[in-house]
C-alpha cells in the first residue's frame, strides 16, 4: 500500500467552533445587523429618547447586537475556549507596533483606492458627503466618546468574528491563501457597501495576512483600532474645502502616499513570523502552505 496518499486528518478540535458554526454566527450577525438598522429606522425617535441623539451611540448598539450578541451566545452555549478560538495568543511589542504601524499606513492608501475605484465605477450620489457628514463632529460632541465607538469597539468585536472565530475555524480545513481571500470577503460583505466592498476586502485581507503572521488576534485588533480612529482624527482636523482627497474627487498628495508606504513597509518588515506550532492544526497536514 502506498502510504504516500493517506491523508492524515486532524480531528474535531471540541474546543472551537467548527467552520459552519462560525459561518452560522456571521451569518447571524448580518441578519441581525439588518434588522437593528430596520428596526432604528422605525422606532427612531423612541431609540433617541432612549441613547440620545447620537449617531455614534447608535452605531455601537448595532455592534453590539450584530456582532457582541451572536459572539456571547456562542460561547455561553457551546462553552469553547475563548483563548483557542479567538487567537489571544500573547505577543510582544513588535507585533503590536507592526500592525498598528500598518494601519496607519493605510489611512493614507484607502483613500487613493477609493479615488481609482470613483474614476472606474462612480459611487452612489452623495456617498462621500454622507460618510464624512457622519463622521464629523458636532458642537458639544466628545471626540473620546466617537473613538470609543467607531475605533476601540469595531476593532475589538470585529476582529473576534473575523481573524477570532471565521480565521481559526477555517485554518483547520483550508489552506492559507483561501482563507486570507475567504476571511476578506467576508470582511468586506459584513459591511454592507457594495461600492466600497472591493477596498474593504484588500484591507480584510491583509488584517488577516497579520493575524496569520504573529499566530494571535491582538495585532490585528492593534490594526483595526490605529486605522478607524486615526482616520476619524484625520478627518476631523482637516479644514472646510481640503476634502478633496477623502471625498475621492482628488488624489492623495504625494508625500502623504509616500508616508503611508513607509509605514506600511516599516510595519510589515517589524511583524515576526508566527512562532510553531501556534496556528491550529489543519485538516490536511501534508497540504503546502
Amino acid at each position: 500500500m502506498n502510504t504516500n496518499n493517506i491523508r492524515h486528518t486532524a480531528p474535531k478540535d471540541a474546543s472551537m467552533p467548527t467552520l459552519t458554526e462560525a459561518l452560522v454566527v456571521l451569518c447571524f450577525s448580518m441578519g441581525t445587523m439588518l434588522l437593528t438598522v430596520r428596526a432604528f429606522q422605525v422606532f427612531e425617535p423612541g431609540v433617541f429618547e432612549l441613547i440620545g441623539d447620537s449617531r455614534f451611540s447608535m452605531g455601537l448598539l448595532i455592534e453590539l447586537l450584530a456582532l457582541g450578541l451572536p459572539l456571547a451566545l456562542l460561547f455561553a452555549v457551546k462553552r469553547y475556549s475563548l483563548s483557542r478560538s479567538l487567537g489571544l495568543v500573547p505577543c510582544g511589542f513588535s507585533s503590536l507596533a507592526g500592525g498598528g504601524l500598518m494601519g496607519a499606513g493605510t489611512v493614507f492608501f484607502t483613500p487613493q483606492l477609493e479615488a481609482w475605484l470613483a474614476r472606474c465605477v462612480p459611487p452612489p450620489e452623495g456617498y462621500f458627503e454622507t460618510m464624512i457628514d457622519f463622521f464629523s463632529l458636532k458642537s458639544g460632541e466628545s471626540l473620546a466618546w466617537a473613538l470609543f465607538c467607531v475605533g476601540l469597539m469595531p476593532a475589538l468585536l470585529e476582529e473576534a468574528l473575523f481573524r477570532g472565530v471565521l480565521l481559526r475555524s477555517a485554518l483547520l480545513s483550508m489552506s492559507r491563501p483561501v482563507v486570507i481571500v475567504g476571511v476578506g470577503a467576508a470582511f468586506a460583505l459584513f459591511h454592507f457597501d457594495l461600492w466600497r466592498a472591493p477596498v474593504l476586502c484588500l484591507i480584510g485581507m491583509l488584517i488577516t495576512w497579520i493575524a496569520l503572521r504573529t499566530a494571535s488576534l491582538w495585532p490585528a485588533v492593534v490594526f483595526h483600532l490605529v486605522h478607524n480612529s486615526l482616520a476619524l482624527i484625520l478627518l476631523n482636523l482637516m479644514l472646510p474645502g481640503n476634502y478633496g482627497w477623502i471625498e475621492g474627487t482628488a488624489d492623495v498628495p504625494a508625500p502623504l502616499l509616500a508616508l503611508g508606504a513607509f509605514l506600511l513597509v516599516s510595519g510589515a518588515i517589524i511583524l515576526p513570523q508566527r512562532a510553531p506550532g501556534k496556528e491550529p492544526a489543519r485538516k490536511n497536514l501534508n497540504q503546502p502552505e
